[in-house]
Formats: C-alpha cells, sequence, structure tokens
C-alpha cells in the first residue's frame, strides 16, 4: 500500500474512532435538544445546585450537560424544609394545567398518593429493559413500581443509591448491658435461627429495670422513636411476619391492618409497650447512648450522629422473626426518587434522560468508578461507627436483602395513626380498635381508584 494512502487510511480510523468515542460519550444527548428552554429541578428547600454542583469539577459537568442538550437548568427552591411539600405547591398547579417545576425529588410515599390521584407521568414507557440494564449494578434491584398499579412513577438518581441502602431498619442493641445482665448474644440467636418474637420479647422484658427504686423504669428494653412507630416500627414488624397494613391487589389497595398476622404484630408490641412497659418512644437516641436503652430500632446510618459518645459497646442484628415467616426480614422506608408532573410541557422522556446525564445514574454518563468511590464516602464513617465484624456483616446482609414497606402514610389510612398510638400506650384491643376504623379506611380506598 502506498505510504500516503496508508496514512490518510490511518488518519481516517482514527477521526471515525474519535467520532464513535464522542457519540457514545454523550449518549442520547444528540437526540435529546431543549432548543435553550429552562428545565426546574426541586428537592423543597434544598438547592440541589449547592449541594450537588458547587465544586469545580461538577460545575464542569453541569455546564457541560446544559451545552450538550442545549438547555438551561435551573434549581428551584419551594417550601421551608427537605420535605417537598407536593400536593401544597404542585398539586394546585397541576390541577390548574401547568406546574412552575419539571421533575420533583419526593418520598415513595408522596409519589405513591399523588400518582393515585393522576399528578404524576407513569414512566412505564422509559423504564425498559435496556433501561435497568444500563444501571449501575447497586441500581439493579432498585425497582420502584407503585403498588397500587405495578407501574413505575419515580426513579432514582446516582447519588441517591447510597443513602437508600443507609435507610435500612435494623435492631442496635447494647452490647455491654447485655452481658452485664447475663442476656443472651443476639448474634449467637441470629446465626442459631433462634432470634425470634419470643426471645425478642423475652430478653427486652429481663432488660426492663426501675433502678431507682422510685416505681419509675429507667431502663427499658427496647425504643423506637414517637414519631416514627406508625411508619418505622410498625411496617417493619409486620414484615417480620409477613403482614403489611395495606395490601396491593388487582390494580386497587386492599385494608390488611386486620389480617391474623397483622394483629400479631399489633399484639406484640402492645404487650410489649403496655402490658410489660419495656417499649419507650421518647428520648431514644440519647437514652440508648447513656446506657438507659438495651435495644434500638434505627436506620443504620443514624449511627454517625451519636456512636462516638458511647461508652458502651453496641452491634447490629436484623429485626427478628415472627410466627409466621422462618427468615429474617429488612426493610427500607421513605425513598427518594424523581418525578415528573403530568403537565410539564416537555417530553417526560426527554426529562428523564436529561435527569440521567445531569445526575449522571445511565451508562453513557457515568464516570467510570465513581458511584462506588461515592459508596466508600458514605460507607466510611458508618462502618467507622461499627464495633465489631458481625455488625458489618448483618449490615451487607441488610443491604442485600432488603425490601420496601407499604407504611400508613403511603395512601394515608384514615385514624390509623391515633389508633396504633392507642393500641401501644393505652392498651386496647388491636381488633376492637382495627374494626373501628376499618369502615371509613376502605371507604378511603375505594374512593382513591374511583
Amino acid at each position: 500500500m502506498n505510504k500516503k494512502l496508508s496514512i490518510r487510511w490511518s488518519i481516517s480510523i482514527v477521526s471515525l474512532l474519535i467520532v464513535l468515542f464522542l457519540i457514545s460519550s454523550i449518549g442520547y444527548a444528540q437526540q435529546v435538544n431543549f432548543e435553550g428552554r429552562t428545565v426546574n429541578f426541586a428537592y423543597g428547600a434544598v438547592d440541589l445546585g449547592e449541594r450537588h454542583f458547587s465544586e469545580p469539577e461538577d460545575m464542569a459537568h453541569l455546564a457541560q450537560v446544559e451545552k450538550d442538550f442545549n438547555v438551561d437548568i435551573n434549581f428551584a427552591i419551594m417550601g421551608t424544609s427537605r420535605a417537598f411539600p407536593f400536593e401544597e405547591y404542585i398539586a394546585p398547579q397541576v390541577m390548574s394545567g401547568e406546574a412552575d417545576v419539571d421533575v420533583v425529588i419526593i418520598s415513595n410515599e408522596e409519589a405513591y398518593r399523588n400518582a393515585l390521584q393522576g399528578f404524576l407521568y407513569p414512566l412505564d414507557d422509559y423504564m425498559t429493559e435496556e433501561y435497568w440494564a444500563s444501571r449501575p449494578p447497586i441500581a439493579v434491584r432498585d425497582i420502584h413500581r407503585a403498588p397500587h398499579d405495578g407501574s413505575f412513577y419515580s426513579f432514582r438518581a446516582h447519588h441517591m443509591y447510597t443513602h437508600y441502602f443507609l435507610n435500612n431498619q435494623v435492631i442496635i442493641w447494647n452490647k455491654s448491658l447485655f452481658e452485664r445482665k447475663g442476656l443472651p448474644d443476639l448474634h449467637e440467636l441470629w446465626r442459631a435461627g433462634e432470634w425470634t418474637w419470643d426471645a425478642f420479647m423475652d430478653v427486652a422484658v429481663r432488660a426492663t429495670l426501675d433502678r431507682s427504686g422510685d416505681g419509675e423504669i429507667d431502663l427499658w428494653g427496647f425504643g423506637a422513636r414517637d414519631a416514627v412507630i406508625p411508619d418505622y416500627l410498625i411496617p417493619a414488624f409486620a414484615a417480620s411476619n409477613n403482614a403489611q397494613p395495606v395490601r396491593s391487589a388487582n390494580g386497587t389497595l386492599e385494608f390488611s391492618l386486620d389480617e391474623p398476622a397483622m394483629i400479631e404484630t399489633l399484639e406484640l408490641l402492645r404487650d410489649l409497650y403496655y402490658e410489660e412497659e419495656a417499649g419507650t418512644g421518647a428520648a431514644v437516641f440519647p437514652r440508648f447512648a447513656d446506657g438507659n436503652l438495651a435495644m434500638l430500632l434505627s436506620n443504620t446510618w443514624r449511627l454517625t450522629g451519636w456512636s462516638d459518645e458511647m461508652e458502651d459497646d453496641y452491634a447490629l442484628v436484623p429485626i427478628p422473626m415472627g410466627p409466621r415467616t422462618n427468615e429474617h426480614k429488612v426493610v427500607t422506608t421513605h425513598k427518594l426518587g424523581f418525578v415528573i408532573p403530568i403537565v410539564v410541557q416537555e417530553d417526560p422522556g426527554d426529562l428523564v434522560e436529561l435527569t440521567h446525564a445531569l445526575f449522571r445514574i445511565h451508562e453513557d454518563y457515568i464516570i467510570e468508578d465513581t458511584w462506588e468511590e461515592e459508596i466508600e464516602l458514605w460507607d466510611e464513617p458508618l462502618l467507622m461507627s461499627m464495633r465489631d465484624m458481625d455488625s458489618y456483616e448483618v449490615h451487607q446482609w441488610a443491604n442485600a436483602n432488603f425490601g420496601e414497606a407499604i407504611g400508613y402514610d403511603d395512601y394515608y389510612i384514615p385514624g390509623y395513626y391515633d389508633a396504633i398510638m392507642d393500641i401501644l400506650f393505652e392498651g386496647s384491643s388491636p381488633s376492637v380498635v382495627v374494626d373501628a376504623i376499618k369502615p371509613a379506611a376502605q371507604t378511603h380506598m375505594g374512593d382513591l381508584f374511583n
């Protein structure tokens, strides 16, 4: 071959490879052109720009995305807290036919409720098999379908995966206190398949004590914050007995708080809190850190908030098994995701693609290994807060086996909160209380689907 021709041929090949690389590196950006329009993202009062795009490399990424998609990206501030007031701000706009924001971060509970009312775009056309295949390995299990119809209404972005895994519900127990009182090692019970509701109740009651002799309990066996008893404690223990307050069936929701497995769950917790006075819902984190609480229901991420100040040793163990299952369950609640109001003017597929590029979720936009680095960044302080390898094993097990709990506020059950508090702290019969709220709850669910 002629030397000049060979050089031209080599240059052509290199040029072609460069073009192919550029095309692959920008993913679908060539197919999405917002023609200079503004796309608004919002997460309540959180400034997404400040949180995720304030560092030089992130600012450069934001500028590149705006260039590739020919779009002006704006981060709106709505409300006064992180929780996005969707019903307050967006729902009225949706009903009027237009919205000020295009992509919103809200919890799964809010997504379910607003999807039922027709406020959100179903995203099934975009969440295809190819879509799941393009996601990072850590995200493959993140199947965020709405329980009432099995459709996708929200999707998660790169930076959300790690917090998602740290939101698993586990029991944190005071190992030093257990040793002082001669209580069994919960890791040994777990490994032997003996960490059951009966064992849980036994150690909780045995740990509870009036140490001062003044007639008031000052060492409790178990605790969960009052504020999260209905939507954390109840779903977590219900799942451990194969129960749920609400079930999805045949495209609708069914009130299931009166099912035998659910009544058993409520009876266990009523006995724990009211009959045995072994449960508390007040100041549980300070009490646990001070050695005044034997076991605590908590998200794993909360370890990083107070563990350094705790003198006693502590450890993680799964939620105990109920009588209707032979395996431990771990649930996560209050997950966050992106949703698209039904009245946005932009094509929802374009918005999904833009979000993927901006928050680096699709394989075409992910910088190699950045999601692994972010996991390490989030995981490191948590791992530093653990004091034994058994707890780390529990953490890893929870990450691999979590499931989503349907809480009372996913769709809102009228009277549910008061009923739960009445059962746990007033000692009321679960069957009687549940039967009293069932008619209104069934009517409400019927209205949701009509």
